[in-house]
């Protein structure tokens, strides 16, 4: 074996990844629509593209009345490609005060271009969850649709700092 196959192999025993986990890795996106965004402000912008620039100090924010419930950010991915996973970074990261003041998603559906979709439950807690599929599928997007929010202390406006996809 080769020392960089060594070392791959090291990294995934020490890490205690499966093999699948280490090869998986992230699905470009190529492109993002939303239903709608929360309007620039003097604090910043909010498009829907935010949610995938692999920054969690951007989000996009739904421009909705109220929280948002049936909103919706779309992520196109260049052509079909077999999703495995999903990571949410639910809820405004850019601090720890602006997480809380914030509406942030505890439930949404995944929509994929099969017509299949899956209900996603997370956390209200400030950390990413990773979200595996019941099955890969293949698909030439990802449609993130808002079911439940958890209310923010000060702003009704739900956001989502980042989505990260990642193939078979």
């Amino acid at each position: 074996m080769r020392s960089s196959s060594l070392l791959s192999l090291s990294l995934v025993l020490a890490l205690g990844l499966t093999s699948a986990d280490a090869l998986a890795k992230r699905v470009e996106v190529t492109s993002v629509t939303a239903s709608s965004e929360y309007p620039a402000d003097e604090t910043g912008s909010y498009e829907a593209k935010k949610v995938a620039d692999n920054k969690v100090a951007t989000a996009w924010v739904e421009g909705e009345d109220r929280n948002g419930l049936g909103a919706w950010v779309k992520l196109e991915l260049g052509g079909e490609k077999e999703v495995a996973k999903v990571t949410f970074f639910a809820g405004m990261w850019y601090s720890v005060k602006y997480w809380d003041y914030s509406s942030r998603p505890t439930q949404v559906e995944l929509e994929f271009s099969d017509g299949s979709t899956e209900l996603v439950t997370i956390p209200n807690e400030m950390t990413p969850l990773e979200y595996t599929l019941k099955k890969p599928v293949k698909t030439t997007f990802v449609k993130v649709t808002l079911r439940n929010v958890q209310s923010g202390s000060t702003f009704s406006d739900t956001g989502i700092s980042d989505i990260v996809i990642e193939d078979t």
